[in-house]
C-alpha cells in the first residue's frame, strides 16, 4: 500500500495484519492505519483546540465515508476493499466520540462509561476488520 506502513511488528494488530490474505491487506493497512490517525488526535503534545479542530475533521470525514463519499485516500481505500467483500461502510462516529473523551481528560463516572467507550473503539474498528477477514 503506497505510503501506509503496516503495524509495528511485534504487536496484536501487526498479527492481525500478518495473518490476513496478502492479496487483501490493502484494506486492513487502511483501517489499521486510519485508527492510528483518529487516535492522534489524543496526543499529549498537540494543543488542545489543535486536537478538537482534527476531531471534528474527522467526524465529518466519518460521515462521508458512512454515506459512501469519503474524501480522505484512506477512507477511500478501506471502503474499496469493504465494498470488495460486499460489506457495508463502516460508521467510526463512536469511535471519534470516544477520543472526545480522552482529549477532554475526563475521568469516567462509573464502568458502564468504560465500557461504552470500549464498545465505540471495538464496535468499530473490530467490526470492520471482521468484515474485512476472509470469507471461508
Amino acid at each position: 500500500m503506497n505510503g501506509f506502513a503496516p503495524p509495528r511488528a511485534g504487536n496484536t494488530r501487526h498479527l492481525v495484519w500478518l495473518y490476513h490474505e496478502a492479496s487483501r491487506r490493502d484494506g486492513m493497512t487502511a483501517l489499521l492505519t486510519l485508527e492510528r490517525e483518529i487516535a492522534a488526535s489524543t496526543r499529549a503534545d498537540l494543543d488542545h483546540a489543535v486536537a478538537h479542530a482534527r476531531l471534528d475533521w474527522w467526524q465529518g470525514e466519518m460521515q462521508r465515508l458512512a454515506a459512501g463519499q469519503p474524501e480522505h485516500p484512506l477512507c477511500v481505500r478501506l471502503l474499496a476493499a469493504l465494498r470488495e467483500r460486499r460489506a457495508p461502510a463502516p460508521n467510526f462516529e463512536p469511535l471519534v466520540e470516544a477520543m472526545r473523551w480522552a482529549v477532554a481528560c475526563t475521568a469516567f463516572e462509573d464502568r458502564a462509561e468504560i465500557g461504552q467507550c470500549f464498545d465505540a473503539w471495538s464496535g468499530t474498528v473490530f467490526v470492520t476488520a471482521a468484515n474485512l477477514a476472509p470469507l471461508q
